[in-house]
């Protein structure tokens, strides 16, 4: 193996972990930030949609997952 093949496969080698360390620390940045579940029971919810923004006192604070 020559040395420019073992510069590349190092070179490779590196990008390729930091890219990992990069969505591992956003993942776990985004698994332990502010977030959490609120449900709720309405008598009617007409026009309320999988998706739709969540907003209090005019603030985008998050988005609907499921309506069952």
């Amino acid at each position: 193996m020559t040395r420019q093949t073992r510069t590349g496969i190092l070179v490779v080698t590196g990008a390729a972990l930091f890219i990992f360390a990069l969505f591992a620390i956003a993942n776990r940045a985004f698994l332990f930030g502010d977030t959490f579940v609120v449900e709720s029971r309405f008598t009617s919810v007409a026009g309320l949609t999988s998706g739709a923004a969540v907003q209090y006192q005019g603030v985008s604070v998050g988005r609907v997952d499921a309506v069952r």
